[in-house]
C-alpha cells in the first residue's frame, strides 16, 4: 500500500479498514457520499494548503467528520483531504442520493430554475460534473437542483474522445494552483480534468503523472505529456503545447521552442520525460 500523504486514507483518528495506519487510529468502512457544491478545495489538513478541487457530484468515501471538517477519498483518483462540512451554506457533502446518469461535457453549465435560459440560474457546474438526470427534453434534462441544457450533458458511458480537444475548451481560464475547473486550473489538473472527460483516470499531480503511459522515443505526437520537474503540458502536435503556466497566469498555447528556453533559463531545468497515454480508460 502505498504511503504517500495524497493517497494514504488515514490520519491521526482513523484510517480505511485494511490500508496501513497511524498509531491508535480507528478502522473504519468509510460512508459513500457525492460532494454536493460546484467546486471545493480539498485540504491537505483542516484549514490549511489546496491539494486540489472536488467538483459536483464526485463520488467520494467519507471518513469521518471531525470539528466542522469531512475527511474524504476521492474514489476516481484516490486523493484524500479535507472538506468543510459547509460552503456559503450548503452542505458540501451528499449522502443517500441517487448516483450521477450523466456529466457535464463543457467547461461549464448552469442549472436554472425552469426549463427557460431566461429563468434565474440556480447553480454553476463545471466540467465533469457528475449529475443525476431525472427526465429530459430535446431541451433540458431536469434534475434535482434544476433545468441543464440538454446539450450541455452526456451520459457516463457517452465520454469525450480526445484529450487535448478538451485541454483547447480552459484556453484563457486564469492559472489556480491546484485548480481543477474553469475558475481555475493549474497544470496538472488540467491535464486531469481532460483526461477524467475522456473517461480515463489519471492523478493530479505531475510527478505522479509521469508514472501513466509509455515513455516516447521520437517525434511527439497531438496529446502527449511533456514533463518538466513540477510542471506538465499536452503537445497539440510535434512542435506546440497548451498548458496552464504561472508565466502567463492562465492555460495558453506555445510553441513547445519557447516554453524550453523560459524553463531552462529562468530555473535550468530540461525536459525529464515525455508520456503517451493509451486511449481506453476506465470511465467516469
Amino acid at each position: 500500500m502505498t504511503r504517500d500523504s495524497r493517497l494514504a486514507p488515514c490520519n491521526a483518528r482513523v484510517h480505511l479498514k485494511g490500508t496501513p495506519s497511524m498509531e491508535q487510529s480507528i478502522a473504519v468502512d468509510g460512508r459513500s457520499a457525492l460532494v454536493g457544491v460546484p467546486v471545493v478545495d480539498l485540504l491537505e489538513t483542516p484549514d490549511g494548503p489546496r491539494a486540489r478541487q472536488l467538483v459536483f457530484g464526485a463520488d467520494v468515501l467519507h471518513l469521518e467528520t471531525h470539528k466542522g471538517w469531512h475527511f474524504v477519498q476521492q474514489l476516481w483518483d484516490g486523493y484524500v483531504g479535507y472538506v468543510p462540512e459547509t460552503m456559503m451554506g450548503q452542505a458540501t457533502l451528499r449522502f443517500d442520493t441517487p448516483a450521477p446518469t450523466h456529466f457535464v461535457a463543457r467547461p461549464a453549465t448552469h442549472a436554472y430554475s425552469k426549463p427557460d435560459i431566461k429563468s434565474q440560474q440556480r447553480a454553476w457546474l463545471p466540467l465533469c460534473s457528475g449529475i443525476f438526470v431525472e427526465r429530459s427534453t430535446d431541451e433540458f434534462h431536469q434534475t434535482a437542483d434544476g433545468f441543464i441544457p440538454h446539450n450541455a450533458l452526456r451520459p457516463l458511458d457517452a465520454t469525450l474522445k480526445v484529450p487535448v480537444d478538451v485541454a483547447q475548451m480552459f484556453l484563457h481560464v486564469p492559472y489556480l494552483w491546484g485548480g481543477n475547473s474553469a475558475q481555475g486550473i493549474d497544470c496538472s489538473g488540467l491535464v486531469q480534468m481532460a483526461y477524467r472527460a475522456c473517461g480515463i483516470a489519471i492523478a493530479g499531480d505531475s510527478d505522479l503523472q509521469r508514472a501513466d503511459g509509455r515513455p516516447i522515443h521520437g517525434a511527439y505526437q497531438r496529446g502527449d505529456l511533456i514533463f518538466w520537474p513540477g510542471h506538465v503540458a499536452m503537445m497539440m502536435d510535434d512542435t506546440r503545447l497548451i498548458h496552464a503556466t504561472a508565466a502567463s497566469m492562465s492555460v495558453i498555447i506555445e510553441d513547445l521552442a519557447t516554453v524550453q528556453h523560459r524553463i531552462k533559463s529562468r530555473y535550468d531545468h530540461d525536459i525529464l520525460t515525455a508520456r503517451r497515454i493509451s486511449a481506453d480508460g476506465a470511465h467516469l
